[in-house]
């Protein structure tokens, strides 16, 4: 009985020797630490997600996609490769036939690329995403990546305008009679001015008149 108590203490205090130095080991970091595992997985899922995003980004603003080709044109004229893209613009009905063999048509890459774009500009947002879609499909993500971000700061300036102009237009319309100053929509208020109005003569006295009466004999 003695011998199987002793055994069970034995295994007891091994089993919380190794535990010690398990724990000794991960502080002194013999053990892969699993923090960094984390860290990256973390960030490779953010990545995937921008990535996502970045592919699946609305351009319903008209306007904006065509202050964006405008901005981009140079650019776009100088690096597009548009054989492909035309090609699969065709199969998502944007270009007819006939726009696509008047771009076909001109003699140099940049005036190829010149006639696209303003094609583009001309075909409203569903040509503008399209296109997009098509420079991913095309192997031309850089163009992609460029126009992306100039669509995206477009619609940022266009943002923050809107958030300065309600802040201008905003507020409370403050109402009622205001005394020599003025009132602009919102919470400002003019410096209040007293317009100065000189006080009225009084009538001459009667010993005054007297006088003026008398100054022309007086000067005779």
């Amino acid at each position: 009985m003695a011998s199987s108590q002793r055994a069970q203490y034995t295994l007891l205090f091994n089993d919380q020797e190794i535990k010690r130095e398990d724990s000794i080991k991960k502080i002194k970091g013999e053990y892969p630490i699993t923090e960094e595992v984390s860290k990256t997985s973390a960030q490779n899922s953010n990545e995937k997600i921008l990535e996502k995003s970045h592919e699946d980004f609305e351009f319903n603003d008209d306007s904006q996609n065509r202050k964006c080709l405008i901005s981009c044109f140079p650019f776009l004229c100088d690096n597009l490769i548009v054989d492909e893209v035309i090609v699969r613009l065709q199969a998502d009905y944007i270009l007819t036939q006939h726009q696509a063999d008047s771009i076909r048509a001109k003699e140099t890459r940049y005036e190829k690329n010149q006639k696209l774009v303003h094609l583009i500009q001309q075909c409203g947002t569903e040509a503008f995403s399209c296109f997009m879609e098509s420079l991913t499909e095309t192997d031309q993500k850089y163009i992609f990546d460029k126009l992306f971000e100039e669509r995206k700061a477009i619609a940022e300036r266009k943002e923050l305008s809107n958030t300065f102009n309600s802040h201008i237009h905003g507020g409370r319309v403050a109402s009622g009679s205001v005394s020599g100053g003025i009132v602009v929509q919102g919470d400002y208020y003019a410096a209040s001015q007293t317009s100065f109005i000189p006080p009225a003569a009084s009538p001459p006295t009667s010993e005054e008149w007297k006088q003026m009466l008398e100054r022309p004999f007086l000067a005779a």
